[in-house]
């Protein structure tokens, strides 16, 4: 299995989709980072033609192609499903890859504080997420994860998170996201920071603190 394509299904799932009309496939993202990863990993799959159309600060990036139409139709179907079985046949390395996609973007990072209801003392609150509306991926992204010696959590609101200190130091380690990849305007706090220095500051803020 050709690893670019199972990196296009990747993006697909997440943020992109595919249309039998014209036989195109896109993807939507606000990230220059992640627009050039979905064009290289097009370039990869020998795509020449590549469009690239805005609006409202996203853009869409699409091309046309029956061959990796029906290649993708075949691998996902049409609940969006990552093809488990061909990725875990892969290499660490390119397990490590196409989870970084996944987790660049529809995943996130996440570092907050609460004052406890019962001492009043402030907790910090530090998780890396992954979210998809498919129980399924969830369970496949928790699999791969495993691979890695990361423990994930699938969460009832179709989240699935990382949480603890060895398992954010793991993450970062040996996964970790897309260099450059900002976080969104979802979090007032920290837009336009990169997920990996925030990342960083999650794991540096457990010198502040002896408890979750």
């Amino acid at each position: 299995m050709n690893i670019n394509l199972l990196k296009l299904a990747c993006f697909i799932v997440t943020d992109g989709g595919i249309y039998q009309r014209r036989n195109q496939i896109y993807f939507d993202t606000t990230d220059d980072k992640l627009m050039n990863k979905f064009i290289e990993t097009a370039r990869g799959l020998q795509v020449k033609h590549i469009y690239v159309s805005k609006g409202h600060g996203t853009k869409t990036i699409y091309f046309y192609s029956k061959e990796l139409y029906q290649h993708l139709k075949s691998l996902i179907g049409n609940e969006k499903t990552l093809p488990l079985d061909e990725m875990l046949r892969l290499s660490k390395k390119n397990i490590q890859e196409m989870l970084q996609i996944l987790f660049s973007t529809d995943g996130g990072v996440s570092l907050s504080t609460s004052n406890c209801r019962t001492d009043g003392k402030k907790r910090i609150h530090r998780k890396v997420t992954f979210t998809s509306s498919n129980r399924r991926n969830l369970e496949i992204v928790k699999k791969l994860l495993q691979r890695f010696g990361v423990r994930g959590r699938i969460q009832n609101n179709g989240d699935l998170e990382i949480k603890g200190r060895r398992n954010l130091e793991k993450f970062k380690n040996l996964i970790g996201f897309i260099e450059g990849v900002k976080v969104t305007n979802k979090s007032k706090k920290w837009c336009g920071i990169e997920k990996n220095k925030l990342l960083d500051l999650c794991l540096k803020s457990y010198r502040y603190t002896h408890r979750e």
